[in-house]
């Protein structure tokens, strides 16, 4: 039976957890397994691999445990495996950086997430930077903190760029993800080997959170590059 006349508009965590938490391999494999409204299809998921931080923060926001997943999924490294799965797959769901579903929105189809929280917003709501810049794109919405040293504030040029990266510098939250790999739809070379959000993931935990320290380089009146925390 052909699905082009039918996709899922919402999710709910619990949605998700039926489908993605360890019990669910072999045991949750149509739709309808999840929902008994939904059809009597295969459900095809994908998603990051294990050594991807996304993967360790979806895996904790939904399942309430990091890394704790089933295994019958067909996973990637690479962003773009994920975008292209999905996008020729109409039983297919998965999840990735919200960077490649831009890339890819002519291809893609976003569901929408309901948590229950009208704190958060009411009903469903979809992700985009507004939403996740507001909180309410609940409870997949990555935080990325910036942590700087009381005593680097006192120069000017660290102030200057903190101040800048609070208000106009939203996009600079992109650097981690470009940082992991480049998106090889937009050019040729495909960047860094991947490790970027596994070794800020390791870093957050041994810290207690999702938390990014950017050590920022400034110029002293010798013109030497230095870093300073």
């Amino acid at each position: 039976m052909g699905l082009r006349w039918w996709r899922v508009e919402t999710l709910t965590p619990d949605d998700l957890r039926a489908m993605w938490e360890p019990v669910a391999q072999g045991t949750v494999v149509r739709w309808s397994d999840v929902n008994p409204d939904w059809p009597e299809e295969e459900l095809h998921l994908f998603g990051p691999g294990v050594d991807s931080g996304i993967f360790d923060y979806f895996t904790q926001a939904i399942v309430g445990e990091e890394e704790a997943s089933r295994g019958d999924f067909t996973s990637s490294e690479d962003d773009n495996v994920l975008v292209q799965g999905v996008a020729n797959d109409e039983l297919a769901l998965g999840f990735f950086g919200y960077a490649y579903y831009e890339a890819n929105q002519h291809r893609l189809k976003l569901a929408a997430i309901d948590d229950g929280d009208e704190s958060n917003g009411a009903g469903a709501i979809q992700p985009s930077p507004d939403t996740v810049r507001e909180g309410i794109y609940q409870p997949l919405s990555w935080p990325v903190y910036l942590y700087v040293n009381p005593a680097a504030l006192e120069r000017p040029s660290v102030t200057g760029f903190a101040n800048f990266f609070l208000t106009d510098g939203v996009e600079l939250t992109r650097v981690f993800e470009r940082f992991c790999r480049v998106d090889l739809a937009r050019g040729r070379d495909p960047g860094g080997p991947g490790l970027g959000t596994r070794l800020s993931s390791i870093s957050s935990g041994l810290h207690g959170g999702t938390r990014f320290v950017i050590e920022l380089p400034y110029v002293d009146s010798g013109g030497a590059v230095e870093s300073e925390r």
